[in-house]
């Protein structure tokens, strides 16, 4: 017959064995969990990351466009596509700088003088001094010059 004693640690085992049953099943479960936010969050980040690249090409495949309309004469076309890329990535000073030139072709003073300040704005941002103050410079020979061509 089994004593009381040997009952007693027969249960004691039993419910230890199931609880290292159940801590062994919950760690699975939560290293599961965690390989799966792991794994959900890496698809995140390869997305975000792809629709940044997409940005990025589209604001490139708009400058690109206005680039070619530039060359061709054909500066309101270019203005815009320029302003499209300029909205993708605003803080892009060479498409500023690129509006500039498109909005002294089309006689737009005031656009040209607002495109030379924002172009300058961000050079400043980025700590070019000595650039900003060149493209301050060309700013006054633009003006000079645009005022000069508008008394003929």
């Amino acid at each position: 017959m089994i004593s009381g004693k040997k009952i007693l640690l027969i249960a004691l085992i039993s419910s230890l064995a199931i609880g290292i049953s159940w801590i062994v099943r919950t760690n699975n479960t939560t290293r599961a969990f965690s390989e799966s936010t792991r794994q959900m969050e890496e698809k995140v980040r390869e997305q975000n990351q792809r629709q940044a690249k997409e940005l990025f090409a589209s604001g490139q495949a708009k400058a690109m466009a206005g680039l070619r309309s530039f060359s061709y004469d054909l500066y309101a076309d270019a203005l815009q596509d320029v302003e499209k890329a300029i909205e993708l990535d605003p803080k892009d000073a060479q498409l500023h700088y690129y509006a500039v030139h498109l909005k002294a072709k089309l006689g737009d003073l005031d656009g040209m003088i607002e495109s030379f300040n924002k172009t300058i704005e961000i050079v400043q941002e980025q700590g070019n001094m000595e650039l900003a103050n060149s493209l301050e410079d060309e700013k006054r020979r633009f003006i000079r010059n645009f005022a000069e061509l508008q008394e003929f």
